[in-house]
């Protein structure tokens, strides 16, 4: 008995890893058309997923200086978006951008990834801006019940305050941070059908049909990986229609690059 029970565990982990084969191929293919920075090519998804630079990363342990750098690199509809502020966002990404094996000496690749914070960063202030302009209002209990669930995952109240000290951010600033993000997604969930995506089978068997060849021996049948593909072109798509919507923000904005 223990036997066959050993041998069902193995074959149901072969076939987690067949289809976590084909998920993994198919985030590569969608990566490598979009940038050399791929990683930072979530856009949206870090923008709007309610961290961004504050905490998507479980906050940067490096304690690298507060920059005090004022410099103005743009200004959106008369706001001014400072060096400071950029530096405070890619010490944000930084641990990510580690993770991934970014050399951050390299003054190119550096420059390319400022570049690319600084368009986040612009994007991210047009949709709060529309949101404020919109006049609308979240329920504190709900921002209370996010910051909530952050402080859990650090550990505590405690533990998360070190952590945002890390980044140069207090506890009060980092609410006043979540109820902003909280804005912003009750904002996109107003004007952005993002939760009614459809997805056709001929666009599943597209995307199967071109990692299936890639795997060799390995290849999983469709049915095995349908909602693995489902997923990906479903995030694909609100990634599409969230750019589409704020590209159309910033063409009616006022924006200055320095």
């Amino acid at each position: 008995m223990e036997e066959q029970k050993t041998e069902v565990q193995q074959s149901e982990n072969s076939n987690m890893d067949e289809s976590s084969m084909v998920s993994n191929r198919v985030q590569e293919q969608k990566s490598a058309t979009q940038s050399k920075l791929p990683f930072l090519i979530i856009l949206i998804g870090l923008i709007f997923a309610g961290g961004y630079y504050f905490y998507s990363t479980q906050m940067d342990k490096v304690g690298q200086p507060i920059t005090e750098n004022q410099s103005v690199r743009a200004v959106v509809n008369g706001e001014e978006l400072t060096q400071a502020m950029l530096d405070e966002r890619l010490r944000g990404l930084q641990q990510t951008l580690t993770a991934q094996g970014i050399d951050l000496s390299n003054p190119e690749v550096k420059a390319q990834i400022e570049d690319q914070v600084l368009n986040d960063a612009i994007d991210y202030v047009v949709i709060r801006q529309a949101a404020q302009e919109a006049n609308i209002t979240v329920d504190p209990q709900k921002i209370q019940s996010i910051y909530d669930g952050y402080a859990t995952q650090a550990g505590g109240e405690e533990e998360l305050a070190k952590q945002l000290q890390t980044v140069g951010l207090t506890i009060d600033v980092f609410k006043e941070r979540l109820a902003e993000q909280a804005l912003v997604d009750a904002y996109i969930e107003q004007n952005v059908d993002i939760n009614n995506i459809e997805v056709s089978d001929e666009e599943v068997k597209a995307v199967y049909d071109s990692v299936a060849p890639t795997l060799g021996e390995n290849v999983p049948e469709l049915e095995e990986v349908r909602e693995q593909i489902v997923a990906q072109i479903t995030a694909q798509k609100q990634q599409e229609l969230l750019r589409e919507f704020v590209d159309l923000l910033k063409q009616q904005a006022n924006i200055e690059i320095k």
